[in-house]
Order: structure tokens, then C-alpha cells, then sequence
């Protein structure tokens, strides 16, 4: 682990509870993710920007995607097999 990424984690132990979580599901959807990404910008500022290829992916399953959020903000719970995308 770097130096940065050892402050950074420190940092975040200040958080509360609920913002630990966000953060971690943030970076673990990094981690984990298979869609290449750079960043962009450097420093606090700095941005996942994902690759051309998964930018399409995006834009062509955004009505199913923006679907799929919908449900789960209504509090549906759902599986993978209820993804149409």
C-alpha cells in the first residue's frame, strides 16, 4: 500500500459510519471493476473517466440501467436476473 493511499484510509476512518460505506463501495467498484478507466486530472480533483468502449456500453444500456435505479430506489429488492443490461 502506498504512503498516500495509507493517509488517504486514515482520513477516512474520521468519517462517519454511512460516508465509510459510500466511499468504500466507491473504491471496491473500482477495484473490481472490469471496464477499463484513467484518470483525469490530478490531486482531489482528479476523476474516473471510463474508456471509449465502456462509455458506449453506458449510453446503449442507460434506459435499462436508469430502469434498474428506479426500481432499487423505490426499494425493490433485486438479483442480478432482474438486470436487462
Amino acid at each position: 500500500m502506498t504512503k498516500l493511499l495509507e493517509e488517504a484510509i486514515a482520513k477516512l476512518k474520521t468519517l462517519s459510519e454511512d460516508q465509510q460505506d459510500r466511499v468504500a463501495e466507491l473504491l471496491l467498484s473500482l477495484a473490481e471493476s472490469e471496464a477499463e478507466f484513467t484518470l483525469i486530472g490530478n490531486g482531489p480533483a482528479a476523476m474516473a473517466q471510463p474508456s471509449s468502449d465502456a462509455r458506449r456500453w453506458l449510453a446503449e444500456n442507460k434506459d435499462a440501467i436508469d430502469a434498474y435505479n428506479r426500481r432499487v430506489a423505490d426499494g425493490a429488492i433485486l438479483s442480478d436476473l432482474d438486470r436487462a443490461f
